[in-house]
């Protein structure tokens, strides 16, 4: 049985739902099952791409997401998400991006053209925390923690750490809101600033 079929029935069997079709790729594939973890209660959209790249590459997933078509996931590392977390369509969570120096330094030192590497950089473990909500298109880069209750906005790109009950948003996101208990959606930031 492919590995793949393997996910879909592990995930099924914990009480969740991952949506056909979706992608699982990269060295680590074949292990999916094992890499990838998903809580009761989760829902993953149709078309979520996973690509474990890494010899320690893991997706944790909690319980109770609501997880929008076209998800893309690609780890090396870690990626965690948190219980009662909910993500727009077509978002992108990486702990790592291209090593571009790899290709690009031989064709600086030889004059010739580049020919794009598939190195990556190395990995900075990304946590979205508990009850977070991401608007469609949002982009996690690699290192970026997000606190419970968070809100991101629509086409935002997530840079820094983003703190608990705190709404950013932008490219990169920035500090719009943040709400301290008891102030029932007080502005308690006054102006923008950067996130983390």
């Amino acid at each position: 049985m492919g590995a793949r079929i393997r996910l879909w029935w592990t995930v099924r069997r914990r009480g969740a739902l991952l949506l056909a079709p979706f992608r699982v790729t990269g060295r680590n594939a074949a292990e999916a099952p094992q890499r990838i973890t998903v809580g009761a209660g989760t829902r993953i959209g149709q078309f979520a791409w996973f690509s474990l790249v890494g010899k320690d590459a893991y997706v944790v997933i909690g319980r109770d997401c609501t997880l929008s078509a076209s998800l893309a996931i690609t780890v090396r590392a870690t990626v965690t998400i948190g219980d009662g977390t909910a993500i727009g369509e077509r978002c992108l969570i990486a702990d790592h991006g291209h090593d571009h120096m790899t290709y690009l330094e031989p064709a600086l030192s030889t004059g010739q053209a580049p020919s794009f590497g598939w190195e990556t950089s190395e990995a900075q473990p990304v946590t979205i925390g508990n009850g977070v909500h991401m608007g469609v298109n949002v982009v996690i880069l690699p290192g970026v923690t997000v606190g419970d209750g968070a809100v991101i906005g629509a086409n935002s790109v997530v840079t820094k750490p983003v703190p608990p009950y705190t709404v950013v948003a932008g490219v990169p996101a920035k500090v719009i809101r943040q709400f301290a208990p008891g102030t029932a959606g007080a502005d308690e930031a006054g102006s923008a600033q950067d996130a983390g």
